[in-house]
């Protein structure tokens, strides 16, 4: 089970018995004593959830009212430093795609700040709500049903919505990046989404900090090959880069100064 997995159901174990102790929590996830301490200790650091003596409590600010803020407070920083590498690829007056997750977030922020001029479509609701600040800048929404935990809309209506159009770019967030099994992720109600996104568009971004390579998640997004570049962070190590470069991927990494 991937660590953001693990964080999620967590929280919503906690939020549905209130407290238990770090044994329950274990065997819950199915993993040892000592890996449930350690997520939990995490989670408390970041105000998630309250450590206590032999477990945990459910937080009574439930900040995870929403899904999609317990994967915000993973690799922020990381995320914030990837999407500069936008500046390397999109132009104003185009037209690009956002789908749902936290990466694509920090991205919507990045082109509201350095952009006077896009169309954007995008099932991410977070997302709009920084994007629509900008004057100059052409929302599309597509429609489908509401999906709390992430803020996005899902559906096959979006996906037959997002068919319609044709994008400069698709810049997609997903959970995970192998050799093997090329783009996965966990989000089954997104997977479609990004899929349609990458046959509406002439090229695609993935952005993804470096803790997302060499892992598997349960559903089949994509083969490298439909990838145009893989923006992350300098945390991805050199051999790493390496071998997705081998196998004919571009890998981008931020310069120091962002664009």
């Amino acid at each position: 089970m991937l660590r953001e997995e693990r964080f999620l159901k967590i929280t919503d174990y906690l939020k549905k018995v209130r407290t238990a102790k770090f044994s329950e929590i274990a065997q819950y996830l199915g993993v040892s004593e000592a890996t449930a301490r350690k997520d939990i200790a995490f989670l408390d650091s970041k105000g998630a959830v309250r450590l206590t003596r032999g477990g945990a409590v459910w937080n009574q600010d439930d900040i995870t009212k929403q899904v999609s803020k317990v994967r915000n407070i993973i690799n922020r920083e990381e995320k914030r430093q990837l999407v500069r590498s936008l500046g390397s690829f999109v132009m104003d007056g185009q037209a690009v795609a956002l789908n749902g997750g936290t990466t694509t977030v920090e991205a919507a922020r990045f082109l509201a700040h350095n952009y006077r001029r896009l169309t954007v479509l995008t099932n991410n609701l977070t997302a709009l709500s920084l994007l629509k600040e900008k004057p100059g800048f052409t929302l599309i929404v597509p429609g489908g049903r509401y999906f709390e935990p992430e803020n996005t809309v899902t559906g096959k209506q979006v996906e037959r919505d997002i068919a319609r159009y044709n994008m400069d770019f698709a810049i997609v967030a997903v959970n995970s990046i192998s050799l093997e099994k090329g783009i996965t992720d966990f989000r089954m109600e997104e997977c479609g989404i990004i899929k349609a996104m990458i046959s509406a568009s002439r090229r695609t971004l993935v952005v993804a900090d470096h803790t997302k390579f060499q892992r598997v998640a349960c559903m089949n997004v994509c083969p490298l090959e439909d990838v145009s570049a893989f923006l992350t962070d300098g945390g991805l190590d050199s051999e790493t880069a390496f071998l997705y470069r081998q196998a004919g991927a571009d890998i981008v990494k931020p310069s120091p100064e962002g664009k």
